[in-house]
């Protein structure tokens, strides 16, 4: 893996040209420097899959395309072509990449087929995606999403919310708990839930509903969730104590897939 991360650094360095006599390191120079990220590898181990992000800086506008190559670093070539595509994560099986694309500042889960063809749009949800992952069987991808807790998993509810908040005549944020602003995003009363997508139809369900985050906010490290092996529980971290913004008392929460509606136990 280690091998492999430098093939694809001293790829990405190897596009980049700069003029030969000595001078100064400029702003210029920093930003014709391309960008990777969110390194995966495919389930046989043979390919490679990661970000690669380049900057126009004269438009001031950042791109960002999922690439693929072979593990010996071989074959490099980009897989889309879109402006902001990432989180690329390998199907079960390696014959699909589920990404992340945004779209007219919606994010949103789309798969990818290896063998040819267009990338389809999963799933169609306002309130964005993040940390997709795989079930070991293929059929479901979780991932993790803010949303209003009063709306209980219908997105035409929290779109409408989310709108009265961005459109409306009074631009103001209120809280009446700490934990309200994490860096530059207001949660104005927005939980993170984990929800589920049905690869075969991208029907997609709340699994955490409820005023509690699952997972809790977290400062990078490993992702807070994981299927089990048989793929019929997901197995989440979550902060159920009163205070939580004075605890890291964080606890496991485990829901089982094949009841409807199951609640964390």
């Amino acid at each position: 893996m280690k091998r492999a991360l430098c093939v694809v650094v001293a790829f990405i360095a190897a596009t980049t040209v700069f003029a030969q006599q000595k001078r100064a390191f400029t702003i210029e120079d920093l930003y014709r420097v391309k960008g990777i990220s969110d390194l995966a590898l495919s389930p046989d181990q043979r390919s490679l899959a990661f970000t690669v992000s380049t900057t126009d800086l004269p438009r001031a506008k950042r791109s960002t395309q999922i690439w693929i190559m072979n593990a010996d670093g071989s074959n490099a070539h980009a897989l889309t072509q879109g402006n902001a595509d990432s989180s690329p994560r390998f199907s079960p099986d390696g014959k699909e990449i589920a990404f992340i694309r945004e779209n007219d500042g919606d994010t949103n889960l789309f798969l990818l087929p290896l063998g040819g063809g267009e990338a389809r749009q999963l799933t169609h949800i306002s309130t964005g995606v993040s940390d997709p992952l795989w079930s070991p069987d293929g059929k479901w991808i979780a991932f993790s999403t803010d949303v209003y807790p009063e709306c209980n998993g219908d997105d035409a509810c929290n779109k409408r919310i989310a709108d009265r908040w961005s459109k409306g005549k009074l631009h103001a944020h209120m809280a009446d708990a700490l934990l309200y602003r994490h860096w530059t995003e207001w949660r104005d009363s927005k939980a993170t839930h984990v929800w589920l997508a049905d690869v075969e139809s991208g029907e997609t369900h709340d699994l955490t509903p409820g005023t509690d985050d699952y997972p809790p906010f977290e400062l990078g490290g490993p992702l807070q969730y994981a299927f089990s092996p048989d793929s019929t529980e997901l197995a989440v971290a979550s902060n159920h104590d009163p205070d939580p913004q004075s605890s890291t008392n964080n606890d496991l929460f485990l829901i089982s897939l094949t009841t409807p509606k199951a609640s964390p136990r």
